[in-house]
């Protein structure tokens, strides 16, 4: 996708101080569902969670990431362009 993972992740943050994704092992989980919506259409959502722990091994305390939503924005532009492909070679 082109861009560094702490340009959509964001772990351990404080207000006041740098994501901890840099010097740290990232778990994301990614689920995305389809709903039924209306007749003959059907709704993507996307979730990602996941947590970092750190490379060095000082601490094995996992810590929380959120991402900022572009993550999820991208990968639902990537399920609905594979979806439209599947539907025109159908």
């Amino acid at each position: 996708m082109g861009k560094r993972t702490l340009e959509y992740v964001r772990c351990a943050h404080e207000m006041t101080g740098p994501s901890a994704v840099a010097g740290r092992r990232l778990r994301l989980t990614i689920l995305t569902t389809v709903r039924p919506d209306g007749v003959a259409r059907v709704r993507l959502e996307t979730e990602v969670g996941g947590e970092a722990t750190s490379i060095e091994g000082v601490s094995t305390a996992p810590v929380a990431c959120v991402t900022n939503g572009q993550l999820e924005m991208r990968l639902h532009q990537l399920m609905e362009e594979l979806v439209r492909g599947w539907a025109v070679r159908r």
